[in-house]
């Protein structure tokens, strides 16, 4: 007899591991599950961006490392080739949807904790748009008060030296929403070419799929007139 149940204690240890190692999928596709074996399933939770924050800086060029690399500080510059403005991520809205437990397996299955994923970013960019208070001049194109500049900025890739239009970034960021709308993401924005912008208050739109719009003022940013005047 004591044979038997130590047979019996084998065979139900056998399928105690074959239960809690053999990966069970949450069985919809609405539901996530963070582990791969799981009694319980969970909704998707998205976030949503609550608020922005606005610096102005400069791009530092570390060629310390074996690969250069763009770093944004917190000091300023009045060259258009170094000068940025950087816009973060600061604080985060969860959008929490219900929460489904699911016992569809056994008793030794859902004693096996699910925990839910993480949140993720869902807002898509549609647009960022650039105005000053003040005129700005470039060679014979004027851009008035309150008009589109964003067609002179770029946005500034940090792990290389090669720069992407603002409308490159907001393709990307369709794609892959975490590049600007996870906790601490941030988008970082340079001049690509010359010009003088004085004294000004510089606004920034941006504005997502979801109707969301966040706009950020700056005086700081101020780039200085290089051209030569001839009498």
């Amino acid at each position: 007899m004591t044979g038997m149940h130590i047979k019996l204690s084998r065979i139900l240890k056998c399928i105690l591991f074959f239960y809690l190692m053999v990966p069970i999928g949450c069985g919809q596709e609405n539901l996530r599950c963070s582990d791969s074996c799981c009694g319980e399933t969970f909704e998707q939770e998205f976030t949503k961006i609550e608020s922005l924050t606005v610096d102005v800086g400069k791009i530092k060029v570390d060629k310390n490392s074996s690969n250069e690399q763009n770093n944004f500080v917190y000091s300023k510059s009045d060259d258009f080739k170094f000068a940025a403005i950087k816009i973060a991520v600061i604080e985060l809205e969860n959008l929490s949807f219900s929460h489904m437990n699911k016992f569809n397996f056994s008793f030794i299955q859902s004693a096996y904790a699910c925990s839910p994923p993480e949140p993720e970013p869902d807002q898509k960019l549609t647009s960022i748009r650039i105005t000053s208070d003040k005129t700005i001049f470039r060679d014979s194109k004027t851009f008035n008060s309150g008009q589109d500049l964003s067609e002179l900025f770029e946005v500034v890739e940090i792990s290389n030296e090669f720069n992407r239009p603002i409308e490159d970034f907001i393709i990307d960021q369709n794609e892959h929403t975490f590049l600007f709308g996870s906790y601490e993401s941030s988008l970082i924005l340079k001049l690509n070419q010359q010009i003088h912008i004085p004294q000004n208050e510089l606004s920034i739109e941006i504005n997502f799929d979801d109707n969301s719009q966040y706009v950020l003022t700056t005086n700081n940013f101020k780039i200085k007139d290089t051209i030569r005047k001839t009498v």
